[in-house]
């Protein structure tokens, strides 16, 4: 038996509209097949969607249960329902004390507490629907930002090229002061500060510029930091030129032990030789074959730049 594929028209659908089950096979033949969905069956592959409908399905060959596809999730979507009103203070309420009203209802999505909100008001000399008192107001929640993230452009920088970090977040109200730091810890905003905005441009790439990078947006509610991107040079011509330093290093290494090494055999017997030691590859020692030392000198071979730059 080949994978079978379980699908459906759309993984979300409004309560009432049709739900559409398809399970394809991989067989040439048609194969009878059965629906679950939680692990419990389903009798119809087509049905009118209700909010408990909402879960995850996958469809299985008939006698044969444990060949299964994997499974698909469907989330119906329906309005706010079932809205109570809770008081937080029961029974009387004293006049010129605080009282809170808590609304609560079911919905798919759940309901977004910011928009308008209306309020009526009548007593008992109000006729039904008449002298009726209404106001509204609007109510927005605000919040500090969060989701903050940076974004390199370009991805790959090289030597003196210009490169643009980009911070975003999402806030209410809008972020409007960013702080970038360079080379800190995302805990605190104590390094060193490198720009301001929501963009922080370099014209000319160069090595101080290297190093890690955070920003923090604020808005009038507070303010958070990005976790830390690293943003270095990828320049070959820039590790081209460090392989020169190396190997002139290296020549002048081998030049100062030849010198060395004449200078020592010419101050001694006839037929001396230079000697490395094991233990200390940088040591060298000159003798002669009646093993009498001559001479002994110490090579210290160091590592070229990281970078070389032209004028």
């Amino acid at each position: 038996m080949k994978e079978l594929t379980a699908a459906v028209q759309s993984s979300s659908v409004a309560e009432g509209d049709d739900i559409r089950l398809t399970c394809v096979s991989g067989c040439p033949t048609p194969v009878d097949t059965v629906w679950f969905k939680d692990g419990q069956p389903v009798r119809n592959e087509v049905f009118v969607a209700r909010r408990e409908d909402t879960g995850r399905y996958h469809c299985a060959v008939r006698g044969q249960e444990w060949v299964r596809s994997a499974p698909v999730a469907v989330n119906v979507l329906y309005p706010p329902d079932r809205v109570t009103l809770t008081i937080s203070s029961p029974g009387n309420v004293v006049r010129g004390s605080s009282v809170v009203l808590t609304c609560h209802s079911d919905a798919s999505p759940p309901p977004d507490h910011s928009g308008r909100y209306h309020c009526q008001a009548w007593n008992n000399i109000s006729s039904r629907g008449v002298d009726h008192f209404n106001s509204s107001a609007v109510l927005q929640v605000y919040y500090v930002p969060e989701n903050i993230s940076i974004t390199i452009n370009p991805a790959h920088v090289v030597w003196g090229s210009s490169v643009t970090l980009t911070c975003s977040s999402d806030a209410n109200p809008p972020a409007d002061t960013y702080i970038w730091y360079r080379n800190t810890n995302s805990s605190s905003s104590n390094g060193l500060q490198v720009g301001s905005g929501q963009v922080l441009s370099i014209s000319s790439m160069e090595a101080l510029h290297s190093g890690l990078y955070l920003c923090q947006a604020r808005n009038q509610v507070g303010g958070k930091n990005s976790t830390e991107v690293l943003l270095a040079m990828v320049d070959e011509e820039q590790r081209g030129s460090q392989t020169l330093p190396a190997v002139v290093g290296i020549g002048l290494a081998l030049i100062v032990a030849l010198v060395v090494a004449l200078f020592c055999s010419a101050g001694g017997k006839k037929g001396a030789f230079i000697r490395r030691r094991l233990m200390n590859p940088t040591s060298y020692t000159a003798t002669s074959k009646g093993q009498t030392p001559l001479c002994q000198t110490s090579l210290a071979i160091r590592s070229p730049p990281l970078s070389l730059r032209h004028p």
